[in-house]
């Protein structure tokens, strides 16, 4: 399970001011040269114009430094910011929605993020650092530069925006696939708005309000759009100063302030037995005395909890952003915790209160066990991590510990949307990072990566259609059996992984990753994260090489919301397609007997992994009629 919540992008946007800041005067000398270049539809003309008639180039330079408050709208939160800028890099933001407050920025030397539980991170993720040298080379003005070795300008076709007649100037450049287009008003060169396109994302802001400040014009109000994230944000300045002086100390690496951890007495680490279904790690968690299984998840960027088990806490949601995992979007509350407990009495791991996420139908969902939430970063992330799937067992270690884990492959693993990430080879020609993603069942190719290679779309073409549940909704994808795959010097043979399809929402939209590391992959090892340092370390487990049971049926076992088991998904030309079951069927009984002795949905899964050419005679209930099937059980890879 991909949960994926993405707050504030300033990083996002670091080729465009959060201010949008435009300055403004009247055209003086030079003006008749580029007004005769801009009707020779010229962008560099163009782009020299607007900076000419909104204040000319050289007043553009004179503004080093910026302090802004105002009022930001963020999907369905609200609040107040302040904004401390420094060129070329330094940045400060900080956001106050009232039940949470974020801050982020650059000192400078590093992007960081102190989230709204306190948690310090640096981001330094590959792509971010590339988009850091973009905005160093944009403050300097290099994409002004006809000769420039990063940038270059074209001119689109104009178009129409809010009644105005506009250019389209597109900015590309050499570090990365990121494309930006300028619209700008042909009567006055003021910029109506602009659309940034990245692998991931598609960045759509409109300006307005311009005001004089200080002898140049500012938008003063901003509204953006985040697709295929389906996020908006708007934000209006009240008050601007420029070129106040600003402390150094200001953009300085804030010091983090988590919820205090709670050990077991003279403790520095604790060991917990786990609950191990089809790979995902579940743990007994309590909140004011109630106790309730809890997936742990690092592909969750903020932990969840049900909505309908928080309020039966008396615990009120407030609020709404929109997160995104696996198969779709979807919209989330926000829960202030009093604090949860981790394990038994005598070994008992305490997390002061802080703030999650909140989702509504996850337990109602769920079976086998029923979730009451999910753990993700803010408490993963306080730990260095070491997880053995062979003992399943799960050690958390406190992260300033002086101990020595005796680690000796420690891999970088640099986080991006809070997950960390590792280069994977799969059949020695596919390479690219992946993410780490305890709470996936599988591994899986993301769609964007596999367009690029025609071979992966014959395999994909090939593949056995497959059903994965994400937070919110389910994804029908392919199958397919690979001859390898390479991670940290360990070779995986044969493996099956997810052959994502081309879909519009949801994780498997990520470009800027070529995939994602689940459980049918990870349990090969004892696997060590290490959260602090953005490391991770693979050791070879008792599992390590272990043939995968697959299902032989091409049918999903899963249960309905009376209870009872039933069939969730039929794969296309699969055996119980052929044999005639259909989604929907409800399960009364198997080879006589009645379904509730085979006890639950996983045990039945287990059945349909058998030797190929074992048989079942299945009693099912389709609306008012009770039928009778055999299905015989098929390699399907």
């Amino acid at each position: 399970m991909r949960t994926l919540l993405l707050f504030t992008g300033m990083l996002l946007l670091l080729a465009q001011s959060v201010l949008a800041v435009q300055y403004k005067a009247p055209i003086s000398v030079g003006v008749a040269v580029i007004v005769a270049d801009v009707a020779q539809q010229d962008p560099y003309a163009i782009m020299m114009a607007h900076y000419q008639a909104t204040g000319g180039l050289q007043r553009w330079k004179q503004l080093t430094t910026s302090y802004a408050t105002g009022s930001v709208i963020y999907d369905g939160l609200s609040g107040s910011f302040r904004l401390w800028e420094h060129e070329p890099l330094q940045t400060r933001l900080e956001e106050d929605f009232g039940i949470i407050r974020q801050v982020q920025g650059d000192s400078g030397a590093s992007a960081w993020r102190l989230d709204y539980n306190g948690q310090l991170e640096l981001l330094r993720d590959p792509d971010i650092l590339k988009r850091r040298q973009l905005a160093l080379l944009l403050s300097k003005f290099e994409h002004l530069n006809r000769q420039s070795n990063v940038f270059s300008l074209q001119l689109e076709a104009q178009q129409q925006l809010n009644g105005h007649q506009c250019y389209v100037v597109r900015l590309d450049n050499n570090l990365n696939t990121d494309v930006s287009r300028f619209y700008l008003a042909v009567d006055n060169l003021h910029m109506l708005a602009s659309i940034t396109s990245q692998p991931d994302i598609e960045i759509t802001s409109s300006y307005s309000d311009y005001r004089w400040v200080d002898g140049v014009l500012i938008s003063f109000h901003q509204s953006d759009d985040i697709s295929p994230r389906q996020k908006h944000r708007e934000t209006q300045l009240t008050t601007l100063v420029l070129n106040p002086h600003i402390a150094d100390s200001i953009f300085a690496l804030p010091t983090a302030q988590p919820p205090t951890l709670k050990f077991p007495l003279g403790r520095r680490q604790v060991n917990f037995p786990i609950l191990l279904v089809d790979g995902a790690i579940y743990l007994q968690v309590t909140i004011n005395n109630n106790h309730g299984w809890w997936l742990l998840d690092s592909g969750a960027s903020s932990s969840v909890i049900d909505e309908e088990y928080a309020r039966s806490l008396h615990l009120l949601p407030s609020g709404w952003i929109k997160g995104f995992g696996y198969g779709d979007n979807f919209d989330l509350s926000l829960v202030q915790l009093p604090g949860l407990s981790v394990g038994s009495k005598a070994d008992e791991l305490h997390m002061a209160a802080h703030v999650v996420m909140a989702y509504s139908g996850l337990y109602a969902s769920s079976y086998e066990p029923q979730l009451c939430g999910i753990l993700g970063y803010d408490f993963i992330s306080r730990f260095v991590v070491r997880i053995d799937y062979g003992q399943q067992s799960i050690t958390l270690y406190k992260p300033d510990s002086r101990q020595d884990f005796a680690v000796n492959n420690w891999i970088d693993a640099p986080l991006k949307y809070r997950m960390f990430t590792v280069p994977v080879c799969v059949e020695r020609n596919y390479c690219g990072r992946w993410s780490i993603d305890l709470g996936a069942e599988r591994s899986s190719i993301n769609a964007p990566y596999i367009q690029q290679y025609r071979a992966l779309q014959k395999k994909r073409t090939r593949g056995v259609e497959h059903v994965s549940k994400g937070l919110a909704s389910h994804s029908i994808d392919k199958l397919a059996r690979l001859t390898s795959l390479e991670i940290a010097g360990w070779q995986l043979d044969n493996p099956v992984l997810i052959l994502s399809e081309p879909v519009q929402t949801g994780s498997a939209t990520i470009g800027e990753l070529a995939g994602n590391l689940g459980a049918a992959q990870l349990q090969n090892f004892v696997l060590w994260l290490d959260y602090s340092n953005q490391r991770v370390a693979f050791e070879p487990g008792s599992l390590f090489g272990n043939s995968e049971q697959l299902d032989k049926s091409g049918m999903l076992v899963g249960m309905s919301y009376t209870q009872q088991p039933m069939i969730s998904f039929v794969a296309t030309d699969s055996p119980a397609q052929r044999c005639g079951f259909i989604a929907g069927d409800q399960i009364i009984a198997i080879d006589g007997l009645p379904v509730g002795n085979y006890g639950g949905v996983h045990n039945i899964r287990q059945l349909l992994r058998q030797t190929d050419g074992c048989c079942y005679e299945f009693k099912l209930q389709r609306g008012q009629d009770y039928i009778a099937l055999k299905l015989c059980l098929e390699d399907l890879l």
